[in-house]
């Protein structure tokens, strides 16, 4: 549906009930067919597996510690009032 309203932009746009269709905060509206999926260049394919799981492996153990740290605070703070 939406694919289909974008295929045929030129011709609802040109309708005179609706003229909000051509601009968009102040500036014209262009469209485009995106790029293909196997054009983008992936940012984490260079990673190796080693990498990913050691990624993974830290921001688990930071996960962790935080949530330690704010349980231990909330438990000392509620033992003192």
């Amino acid at each position: 549906m939406g694919k289909d309203r974008a295929d045929n932009y030129d011709d609802i746009a040109t309708l005179e009930k609706n003229p909000k269709m051509t601009h968009f905060l102040g500036g014209k509206i262009k469209v485009k067919p995106a790029s293909e999926p196997s054009d983008i260049i992936w940012e984490n394919r260079k990673l190796s597996e080693f990498s990913r799981k050691s990624r993974k492996l830290l921001t688990g153990g930071i996960l962790v510690f935080v949530l330690t740290a704010s349980f231990t605070c909330i438990f000392f703070a509620s033992k003192m009032s």
